[in-house]
């Protein structure tokens, strides 16, 4: 699974908690600095950051699917 990073941005870290990654963390129930990293880097969330953005859309009444996508390939190794 993988995180719209851009409608993540828009939707609810800037939106919902100002651009503020300590409160923006906490409500995911992440560290701020993997919120950071996720956020200003190429790296996707792992499965916590998956979990609390599951968790913060349902206590919000989000829609979760418009933030989390399959890739349309997976590549086999």
């Amino acid at each position: 699974m993988l995180v719209n990073k851009k409608i993540f941005k828009e939707e609810i870290f800037k939106r919902k908690f100002n651009e503020n990654y300590y409160q923006c963390a906490k409500a995911l129930k992440v560290t701020s600095s993997q919120l950071h990293r996720f956020i200003n880097t190429d790296s996707q969330a792992g499965s916590k950051l998956l979990g609390g953005i599951y968790e913060y859309c349902e206590k919000e009444k989000l829609k979760f699917r418009d933030l989390i996508f399959l890739p349309s390939e997976i590549k086999k190794y």
